[in-house]
């Protein structure tokens, strides 16, 4: 099985077998997600070796890291997917990759869980493909691309923001008080009632003020020449 640690900003929250191994993926998870609860995990190999978890958030905090390592003379390709999880275990987004191992060499991988992946789902209509977000790129990763150490992971987003609720359609309803005119006079001024909707004229304007077009109020109250 690969070997798996888990460890908090700081570095010292092992929760799963520490790996000491030069050979090896430090995997950096991070998200913007406010309403995530956990994050489930499964890395593979060619050779069949498998091994999944959830992780807590609650608990390791963001962004946390974790280490995969092959097992012996197992170097060479790894896959690994990251789900989102909120806290009825409904799937928020995920993060697909596939990259190898470099013999003697501690790489690190991050995994942005984003907003945005949501928001854009069309990386999900091809398994070969990864949003990274909200941009889609193909799901592999060079290792030679791949920064080296193993120190804490440094944050991949701002902070966490909420569910979107998105922007108010173009009318957005009924604007109690709001100013209204007579639509068959220009001259006569009210306020909008709601429940039902109506132009509640309280106010005729002076006789000689403009109602457009050349025209003027008359001393009715009315629209004329």
């Amino acid at each position: 099985m690969p070997i798996m640690r888990v460890m908090g900003i700081a570095g010292a929250l092992a929760l799963a077998l520490s790996a000491c191994d030069a050979t090896q993926l430090v995997v950096i998870v991070d998200s913007d997600l406010a309403e995530l609860d956990e994050v489930e995990v499964a890395v593979s190999m060619p050779t069949g070796l498998a091994a999944t978890r959830r992780f807590e958030v609650a608990s390791t905090g963001l962004p946390f890291s974790f280490g995969v390592a092959p097992g012996s003379g197992q170097a060479g390709e790894v896959e690994l997917s990251a789900m989102a999880l909120d806290a009825n275990g409904h799937s928020l987004t995920a993060y697909h990759v596939r990259t190898r191992f470099l013999e003697g060499r501690t790489l690190r991988l991050e995994v942005p869980l984003a907003r945005a992946c949501i928001q854009e789902p069309g990386c999900a209509d091809d398994a070969a493909r990864r949003c990274v977000h909200g941009a889609c790129l193909d799901e592999e990763v060079d290792p030679a691309s791949l920064a080296e150490g193993d120190g804490p992971p440094a944050p991949l987003f701002e902070g966490r923001e909420p569910p979107d609720a998105g922007a108010p359609p173009p009318d957005a309803g009924c604007a109690q008080d709001a100013p209204c005119l007579d639509p068959t006079n220009p001259c006569r001024l009210g306020v909008t009632r709601c429940a039902p909707e109506r132009c509640e004229l309280d106010t005729t304007l002076a006789p000689g003020t403009s109602c457009g077009d050349g025209r003027v109020c008359d001393a009715e109250g009315r629209c004329g020449a």
